[in-house]
């Protein structure tokens, strides 16, 4: 091909792909004009959001209920434990405001396809979203349907849904997928302690020594174990593991505190903060029927003791706690110390969260509680022994 061919080729080959980028580009600001100008699925619904006390999120096999009691929102079924506030937020707001793209089916032999059809249908694989007032009246019901984010054909928020009670479906936009799943519901979190801030730990086993650990100073980045046998080791690892336990603890599980009545004493960690606070953790055996089947439940208990202040806090900067919520997990390593008003102010918080529950943390988690003086020693491995000659 001739050189003239080729960049004449090139030429029509920029102006191709400029022209499709432009029509993609338009396309992007059509949608997106359209959606400021497409009014929701619900009409009005995003004034009366806060009139919601009810949510319901049902497939064939679960029924997941959060309902509001005073400031919390609630799951019955998990014994009234709350569920987390900023995800109910986001799918009353989203229920509020999602929007229809483009019809779909209105047919209803079709209606599988997109997984739009009724829940109690044979094989169904929708979820219906249900909103009620404080009356038990129905605000808003929405089956959903599949979703194009999950197949990999929308970079965001798009899913078919279809109005209960009415034929026609839509591609919507603005509504994440939501599952009937309590765990997938509950506020997990319990409390958030950076390492840094932790003093003194100390683990009273229910056989064995005591084993007490401290950081020497707010500054200082490792735990100390004083008092070792001659010649131990320790691994710095699992002794500093035992300093950062209570950081972004989350649960696997929980139950009313009063369930751990009949469950055998697992041992006890306290650990305690330079800046006054105090945290409690007592473990709780339960034996099953073999082995894997036991378990550990955990009892968490938070209080401020100002005379237990450090000194060596007005050396070290700062900074205010997380507490059991979520935070910037990126800001972790400078966070060292908290105020003591800040600690007293958390300790509340801890107390009202932990009050009244037993949570189940995952197995390496439980061994971090439990680990004793053995669990942060160094064992020598033993001496190979010599092949004696024939």
């Amino acid at each position: 091909m001739k050189a003239k061919q080729l960049i004449a080729l090139a030429i029509v080959t920029v102006a191709f792909a400029a022209g499709a980028v432009y029509l993609t580009l338009e396309r992007q600001a059509e949608v997106t004009t359209s959606l400021v100008a497409r009014k929701g699925i619900f009409a009005g619904l995003i004034e009366r959001i806060n009139d919601v006390n009810e949510i319901e999120v049902r497939d064939q096999k679960a029924t997941v209920r959060i309902v509001r009691k005073g400031d919390q929102w609630i799951i019955p079924k998990k014994d009234d434990h709350p569920a987390e506030f900023e995800k109910v937020k986001k799918f009353l707001v989203q229920m509020g405001e999602v929007k229809a793209l483009e019809p779909r089916t209105s047919k209803p032999e079709l209606y599988g396809r997109l997984r739009v059809n009724d829940v109690d249908e044979n094989d169904s694989r929708s979820i219906l979203l249900t909103l009620k007032n404080a009356s038990g009246e129905v605000m808003a019901e929405l089956i959903q349907g599949k979703s194009l984010v999950g197949l990999g054909l929308a970079e965001k928020n798009e899913i078919y849904v279809r109005k209960l009670g009415e034929a026609q479906s839509w591609l919507a936009w603005g509504l994440d997928f939501y599952h009937a799943d309590s765990d997938l519901w509950i506020d997990k979190n319990v409390i958030n302690i950076e390492r840094h801030r932790i003093r003194q730990m100390t683990n009273t086993p229910t056989e064995g020594e005591i084993l007490v650990i401290h950081r020497p100073s707010p500054e200082d980045d490792d735990m100390v174990a004083p008092g070792l046998p001659e010649g131990a080791k320790v691994d710095k690892v699992k002794l500093n593991d035992i300093g950062g336990a209570l950081e972004w603890l989350t649960f696997s599980d929980v139950m009313p505190r009063n369930g751990i009545d009949e469950l055998k004493p697992g041992g006890y960690a306290r650990y305690e903060t330079f800046d006054g606070l105090t945290v409690d953790v007592a473990l709780h055996d339960k034996k099953g029927k073999t082995e894997i089947e036991d378990e550990t439940w955990v009892t968490i208990d938070a209080d401020f003791n100002a005379a237990k202040v450090s000194a060596q806090l007005t050396a070290t900067e700062a900074v205010a706690p997380t507490g059991g919520q979520t935070a910037d997990k990126s800001d972790a390593k400078e966070e060292k110390v908290t105020t003591p008003e800040d600690a007293s102010k958390q300790a509340e918080e801890v107390a009202k969260r932990v009050s009244g529950w037993a949570y189940k943390f995952p197995d390496w988690k439980v061994e971090i509680f439990k680990r004793g003086l053995e669990g942060i020693l160094i064992k020598d491995k033993p001496a190979a022994q010599k092949k004696s000659g024939p």
